[in-house]
């Protein structure tokens, strides 16, 4: 029997994450109870990879016209196209075959729905409120911790002041300046953010915005997508009874390096905060000033452990104890990592 008519489209795109792929087609995408079609771009891998992967999943990669009779894609991409255009090819060829598509689930593939009926529920309150484009659920951490909503834009003001922090104070601020009651569970209602790695938009609001920023390639794309959804007087929505896990981290921390993610969320910074903050080319330097004095601490830092490391005889207090390395100093995780 040929597949109902979807009304939502699910965009994952993936990259040398194969078994989470797997997991969430098998696992995942069975808890998704209203009718959909789910492309999954396989980024920066050669077409073999992405058959096999596909036949593990029980589809096949599209060459050519969609099947209609299946209800997931592959999509194989040899270049590593990042969030945003890799998620706006696969938006693209969604709505292309499917016309009746009214919304679009942007998610990550380390995700896992905790409360039933996860996607009906962002979808009914998406459905319930016309000034609305983009909707997410509460997301917890593996440590139980909330990763979303932004409820106010942060000014890169405060951006550059906590760089000049010392990397806990920063990454508390940042913490607690997202939350309207630290501490607290986050309230339901209108906000700036919500989390990219599981990101409802209603589907004309998407295209008449221009989809993703596809000057990005990792980080801000959330607060972006936000900005062109205000500019057509559209609003962002956290809806707290929809919860998911985030397991997070797994691609960026195993084939990132850290000096190229560090690059990338400062490259991505400069242009959000330029291009839709309206911030001047002397905030932008005085960003980049104090970007380089966090690193320059940080990387000092490490020298300084490094050498009480080896300076500590065995079996001194602090010397053989497992303790992790500096993680970067003063620089900022961005608030809404994808991860």
């Amino acid at each position: 029997m040929r597949p109902e008519a979807p009304i939502l489209g699910i965009v994952l795109v993936v990259y040398k994450s194969a078994a989470d792929t797997e997991a969430f087609v098998r696992h995942q995408l069975p808890k998704v109870h209203c009718p959909y079609r789910a492309v999954v771009v396989d980024l920066g891998s050669d077409i073999e990879h992405t058959r096999g992967l596909a036949a593990r999943c029980g589809t096949t990669v599209c060459e050519g016209d969609l099947d209609p009779g299946q209800t997931v894609y592959f999509l194989h991409c040899q270049e590593n196209l990042g969030y945003a255009r890799g998620n706006n090819l696969g938006a693209r060829v969604l709505l292309k075959h499917f016309g009746g598509i009214t919304a679009l689930l942007f998610s990550n593939t380390d995700i896992e729905m905790l409360t039933p009926d996860t996607v009906s529920l962002l979808l009914a309150r998406l459905e319930s409120l016309p000034e609305v484009a983009c909707i997410g659920p509460r997301v917890v951490g593996l440590d139980g911790g909330d990763q979303s909503p932004l409820y106010e834009p942060i000014s890169l003001g405060e951006i550059i002041c906590s760089e000049l922090l010392s990397a806990a104070v920063c990454r508390r601020y940042l913490s607690r300046r997202a939350q309207r009651q630290p501490n607290l569970p986050p309230e339901e209602g209108y906000c700036y953010t919500v989390m990219g790695c599981f990101l409802m938009v209603r589907a004309s609001d998407f295209t008449a915005a221009g989809m993703f920023d596809p000057h990005t390639f990792l980080y801000r794309e959330e607060e972006i997508i936000s900005e062109r959804l205000l500019r057509l007087h559209k609003r962002a929505y956290y809806l707290a009874t929809a919860v998911v896990r985030h397991y997070g981290g797994k691609t960026i921390g195993k084939y990132i390096p850290d000096h190229r993610v560090n690059r990338l969320h400062f490259e991505s910074s400069c242009y959000y905060y330029r291009a839709y903050r309206g911030a001047t080319a002397t905030q932008l330097g005085l960003f980049r000033l104090a970007k380089a004095i966090s690193l320059t601490r940080a990387a000092l830092l490490r020298l300084l452990r490094n050498a009480c490391g080896r300076a500590a005889p065995p079996g001194a207090a602090g010397s053989d104890r497992g303790e992790p390395p500096a993680t970067g100093g003063g620089e900022c995780p961005a608030p809404l990592e994808k991860g």
